[in-house]
């Protein structure tokens, strides 16, 4: 399963696949050691994360802080945005309509 990535200004854009769970979680993180950028995630094509890929992301946002670095998650829609407002996420994660809403509050703060 390749993930698409790509760079944009200063972050590591990275459009996930439809599940964020178990069995995805660990070729997501293979993607991302060792990145040294901001990371947006772009949720486009994601339906489905389970508690494991709930806590990927909650573990992925602390070590991205540690590094003096952002997370974001971009173009969440349908079941995901619901699972996510039920978890009440965006209090913990930063989550953006759209990328050009995630630059925009880049270039404002």
């Amino acid at each position: 399963m390749p993930l698409l990535t790509y760079d944009h200004l200063n972050a590591r854009v990275i459009k996930l696949p439809q599940s964020i769970d178990n069995n995805t979680i660990n070729h997501l993180s293979q993607n991302l050691v060792g990145s040294a950028s901001d990371l947006v995630l772009d949720c486009r094509l994601t339906d489905y994360i389970d508690v494991t890929g709930f806590r990927w992301l909650v573990n992925l946002q602390e070590q991205q802080r540690n590094k003096g670095k952002d997370i974001a998650l971009v173009n969440a829609t349908g079941n995901l945005l619901r699972l996510l407002s039920v978890l009440h996420a965006n209090h913990l994660l930063q989550i953006y309509d759209d990328i050009e809403s995630y630059i925009t509050h880049k270039q404002c703060s």
